[in-house]
């Protein structure tokens, strides 16, 4: 088998940002704040180049674009995505597919492989705001496999 070079296994950011809801802004500042600790390895950029992103790449920026779209900060939302990450509690072979969290206390939120009504309304009882957020993990985690699997 031969082996795929780096562009056949990466690609730009407008190839993917629109599919997760991310802004390139957001992005592009994620990658620049030292307060946002990533995980993973990300191309240095050069003049006149743009920078490509792999696998592992896009699904830790789209799981951070979830959790700050559901009003986590950017930094604490990198923190709890490399958990998820170096943990593998969410893969796709069998991690829990739905993580639910009240606003501002996603430490404490539960992970679920099917939205159980009983599970949700506790969470929503317990929330100071009576609000919930919930994030389709496997869902991000399937839509980067299937995104790069047309590469």
């Amino acid at each position: 088998m031969q082996k795929q070079s780096l562009a056949a296994i990466a690609m730009l950011m407008h190839e993917f940002i629109d599919l997760f809801g991310l802004k390139k802004a957001d992005v592009e500042n994620w990658l620049a704040r030292p307060t946002v600790q990533l995980h993973t390895k990300y191309q240095k950029t050069n003049s006149g180049r743009s920078r490509r992103f792999t696998r592992l790449n896009v699904t830790e920026l789209a799981l951070i674009g979830a959790f700050v779209a559901s009003g986590v900060k950017a930094s604490d939302a990198a923190l709890f995505v490399n958990v998820l990450m170096d943990e593998q509690r969410f893969s796709i072979s069998g991690g829990k597919r739905f993580y639910a969290f009240a606003p501002h206390d996603h430490l404490n939120g539960v992970p679920m492989q099917e939205l159980n009504s009983s599970a949700l309304t506790k969470l929503i009882e317990n929330s100071p705001r009576g609000s919930i957020a919930i994030i389709d993990i496997g869902g991000i985690f399937q839509r980067v496999e299937t995104l790069f699997a047309e590469i």
